[in-house]
């Protein structure tokens, strides 16, 4: 039986945005930021190539997914997200307080 791990496990964070979006730019310049402190696999999603997703966001973007939860639309604040993945991720809090 495996030992449970104290190691912080892999946070995915979706980016619905698309071209030419200056918020969609900005909040993915908050996103790597975060991945200095956090462990985060960043996935953008352009909704201009899902017509599923271009109906559902087009009017929000960027929005953000977090663990595949919808967490942030418009703007994404440093401050919030940090809080944000410390919840999802409280073993990863100490490290950068």
């Amino acid at each position: 039986m495996k030992e449970p791990s104290n190691h912080s496990r892999k946070i995915v964070i979706e980016i619905f945005s698309k071209p030419q979006c200056h918020l969609c730019d900005d909040a993915k310049e908050v996103l790597i930021n975060a991945k200095k402190y956090f462990d985060l696999e960043i996935v953008e999603i352009n909704i201009e190539e899902n017509r599923e997703y271009f109906e559902k966001y087009r009017y929000d973007i960027p929005v953000i997914r977090i663990n595949g939860r919808k967490a942030f639309k418009h703007k994404l604040d440093a401050a919030q997200l940090k809080k944000r993945l410390e919840q999802e991720n409280p073993a990863v809090s100490d490290r950068h307080s």
